[in-house]
């Protein structure tokens, strides 16, 4: 998990922080669409 986080990759240690961590990675993609991120 550290390794993880120390990458940049968003990390939850439980269930209840998953809302907060989707509005994260929404905010971080800044319009991306899902298919674009996949398609790289």
């Amino acid at each position: 998990m550290k390794a993880l986080r120390e990458a940049g990759a968003t990390v939850v240690d439980a269930f209840g922080e998953l809302p907060s961590a989707v509005v994260q990675i929404l905010k971080q993609m800044k319009g991306q669409s899902l298919f674009d991120l996949c398609v790289r």
